[in-house]
């Protein structure tokens, strides 16, 4: 897009990059949380709360990771973002899994 300025090619850029943050860790947590579930009988809460531990872990892993890689650079900001993705994840599986208990136990068999 030869029109647009050198800003406005690094603004697209940095969005792209942080999507991508945020998209990796959306995926993340979602198999976070299939996996912790099916080892989890009952107890959702702690299914979150495990989930919750290795999207932060991760993230943090991977930044840390990434101070030692010379063309990389590493930033919180950056775990904020995987976090944010993780999160949204489990946020949006949580209220689906509600919603399908609330559906189902309103069924007349």
């Amino acid at each position: 897009m030869p029109s647009l300025s050198p800003e406005q090619l690094e603004t697209g850029h940095t969005i792209c990059r942080k999507a991508g943050h945020v998209l990796e860790y959306f995926v993340l947590g979602t198999l976070a949380w299939r996996a912790f579930r099916g080892e989890s009988r009952g107890g959702g809460g702690m299914v979150l709360l495990k989930s919750v531990a290795l999207i932060l872990l991760v993230a943090l892993t991977d930044e840390f990771h990434q101070s030692f890689v010379a063309s990389r650079t590493s930033s919180i900001i950056d775990v904020g973002y995987d976090f944010i993705g993780g999160i949204v994840a489990l946020g949006l599986l949580s209220r689906f899994r509600h919603e399908d208990r609330a559906l189902y136990s309103h069924t007349i068999l």
